[in-house]
């Protein structure tokens, strides 16, 4: 029996994509055991995480398509006014190289762009797709969008969410703010977090699809 099944991640996000369900079930047995996801409370927080980080199952890149007002509420100190921020309004690409341009590894022109978050944890800079790269041994520095295809997004997220972030102690604590602040650097949208973990827990359980990993 598989580790991980439609119908649980359909109640977990019930508007999940199709391919994206589909890409998580077709590794997911593989890729848990092998990197330490070995017990129901690691596998719910990290759905859990995956879950809020892709907006229910649905998106694989971030979307930085927003309007002045919008702008001046997510990075009030770097867009005070509409006058500042109305040159990056529905201008994802500008507004990429503006916000994540000479920070997180990234130094090149494009590099913000280049580097925006992708894939299931929305892995975000230069600096930290290079140690996916050295983790996983994908070329994501010059590849970055590997992060979201459907062979690779699932290795991807489970390196960064074990390795790289180093969540398994948080996990085992059941600590869903310590998971979200080493996933996310902060508490960004903690209720939906601790919502979509209530979901996970209730689905998986409730389905037994893990049956002998431990709880």
């Amino acid at each position: 029996m598989s580790l991980i099944t439609a119908d649980q991640l359909h109640r977990i996000s019930p508007v999940a994509r199709s391919d994206i369900v589909a890409a998580i079930i077709d590794k997911a047995d593989e890729m848990f055991p092998a990197y330490g996801l070995a017990t129901l409370l690691r596998v719910r927080h990290f759905l859990a995480q995956v879950a809020e980080e892709t907006g229910g199952l649905r998106v694989l890149e971030e979307d930085l398509d927003y309007s002045a007002m919008r702008l001046m509420q997510v990075w009030p100190a770097r867009f005070p006014t509409l006058a500042t921020a109305e040159p990056y309004a529905h201008n994802p690409r500008r507004l990429a190289d503006r916000v994540y341009g000479g920070r997180m590894g990234n130094a090149g022109p494009n590099d913000g762009w280049k580097y925006r978050g992708r894939g299931l944890l929305q892995t975000t800079g230069k600096a930290m797709f290079a140690l996916l790269q050295h983790d996983t041994g994908l070329p994501l520095v010059d590849q970055p969008e590997l992060a979201s295809a459907p062979e690779h997004m699932l290795q991807c997220a489970v390196v960064s969410f074990v390795r790289i972030h180093g969540v398994l102690a948080a996990c085992d604590r059941n600590d869903v703010a310590g998971v979200t602040r080493l996933v996310n650097g902060g508490l960004t949208n903690l209720a939906a977090r601790r919502l979509y973990l209530a979901h996970c827990d209730h689905a998986i359980a409730e389905l037994g699809a893990i049956g002998a990993v431990p709880a």
